[in-house]
């Protein structure tokens, strides 16, 4: 049979963005699946299998970074392929979303993230994704997306955005995900009411992307809120709020601000793929600019999908 092949080549975010090309290729020409990621610990992606990619599976195989519509309809040649690509072409598009209900956590991590969300039943819930590691901090005092393609938002962000839905939903309360240094959070634990995963990471990643909890634990437990106050030109944020559970509304910084004005817009981008969502965050793209008491409401987190492999958003 023939076969693909994806290693742990990047973010786990940016290999599930992938997989769409990888199941529209099956489509097509009949591959088998094969994954290599460490995270698999903790999820099945139905449809694939878990396997090295051995020495000798290396020979006539084709590796493939980047991909069009037009060399995609050259792909069914190839009896092996290396599938590293992150941008996958438009005829991949009626695979995006039914790749997405194919990414299964495991049920201990299912039941971890009910009984996380449990004892805030009722109660309206925003998601929080920061990202740190290899997102840097450019600037305190100013954001400048144009400065560099993975820079951190600073902290004052999203204190500032935080503060307007704590104002405006006084029972709110924060879902914390985030990658780098969990002790920089400590202020935001006095001063909001915040909650984080208790799901430790099992397994080694890259240390840019090392997090306190299981990514696949907060990628699930984002995409259980319809509201996520989200990092510019993350995958991980975009991923959560635009391919998994319901349709989410992200709250983002505009291209330039400084700490004497902070302001926020949203996009809401439900079933479109990664490339929209960089250029909404990068260029103001389809970026509705708010008002501070122009806030998305919150809803309390959606977890029925979680055990509903047919889920499909109204």
């Amino acid at each position: 049979m023939p076969r693909i092949f994806t290693s742990n080549f990047s973010g786990l975010a940016n290999r599930l963005e992938g997989l769409t090309l990888s199941f529209a290729i099956q489509k097509a020409y009949g591959h088998d699946i094969y994954l290599d990621w460490p995270e698999l610990d903790a999820f099945d992606v139905t449809g694939s299998s878990r396997r090295k990619m051995r020495p000798w599976n290396r020979i006539g195989s084709m590796k493939l970074s980047t991909c069009d519509d037009a060399q995609f309809q050259t792909l069914g040649r190839y009896r092996t392929i290396l599938q590293r690509v992150i941008y996958t072409p438009p005829v991949t598009q009626p695979f995006y979303l039914e790749t997405a209900r194919r990414i299964r956590p495991h049920e201990p991590y299912i039941k971890t993230l009910e009984q996380t969300f449990a004892p805030f039943r009722g109660r309206p819930v925003v998601g929080v994704h920061i990202r740190g590691g290899d997102f840097a901090l450019v600037d305190e005092q100013t954001y400048d997306i144009t400065r560099a393609r993975h820079q951190a938002v600073p902290m004052w962000w999203y204190e500032h955005v935080m503060r307007q839905y704590r104002s405006a939903f006084p029972d709110v309360a924060f879902l914390l995900c985030h990658s780098g240094d969990p002790a920089r959070f400590a202020a935001w634990r006095q001063e909001f009411d915040t909650f984080e995963l208790p799901v430790d990471s099992s397994f080694q990643v890259r240390s840019e992307h090392q997090s306190a909890s299981h990514p696949i634990a907060d990628l699930f437990a984002l995409a259980c809120c319809n509201v996520i106050i989200a990092t510019p030109n993350s995958s991980f944020s975009h991923f959560a709020a635009n391919a998994l559970g319901h349709p989410a509304i992200s709250i983002l910084p505009p291209p330039q601000m400084s700490a004497l004005q902070p302001r926020f817009g949203m996009v809401q981008l439900y079933g479109q793929r990664l490339r929209k969502w960089v250029g909404a965050v990068s260029n103001g793209e389809v970026f509705r600019l708010a008002a501070n008491n122009d806030l998305p409401v919150p809803q309390p987190a959606h977890t029925e999908w979680l055990r509903d492999p047919t889920f499909l958003p109204a």
